[in-house]
């Protein structure tokens, strides 16, 4: 299955722990759960043309906090969750977890936003 991502930075982006940031983490996160495509979004830089860099692609995407740690296995539900629509990972609490998931026309309505 193909996949694109969209890491989603900002100064917390830039912290380093045990010697990566929190945003060489998160793409590292997006490339092991299967994005072949990873566009960095700067919050403190001006927004790319996400609709040009998504051209004619129906796969899934991916979101990614980079200003918290997500790890691979909150990632890998989403992506084995299957069907159309929008998956976020919640932690224990029941709370955003920094990843969510989108197909179909909710991939598109989600790049456009």
């Amino acid at each position: 299955m193909e996949l694109d991502a969209i890491v989603l930075a900002s100064a917390l982006s830039a912290v380093k722990i045990a010697g990566l940031t929190a945003g060489e983490r998160a793409i590292r996160v997006a490339r092991r759960a299967g994005a072949t495509r990873v566009q960095v979004i700067d919050a403190g830089q001006p927004a790319p043309a996400l609709a040009a860099w998504r051209a004619d692609r129906a796969c899934p995407v991916l979101v990614i906090r980079a200003d918290q740690l997500v790890h691979t296995p909150l990632v890998a539900p989403l992506i084995a969750s299957g069907g159309d629509g929008l998956a976020i990972a919640v932690g224990p609490d029941d709370g955003y977890a920094g990843a969510a998931l989108a197909r179909g026309a909710d991939a598109d309505a989600l790049v456009a936003g």
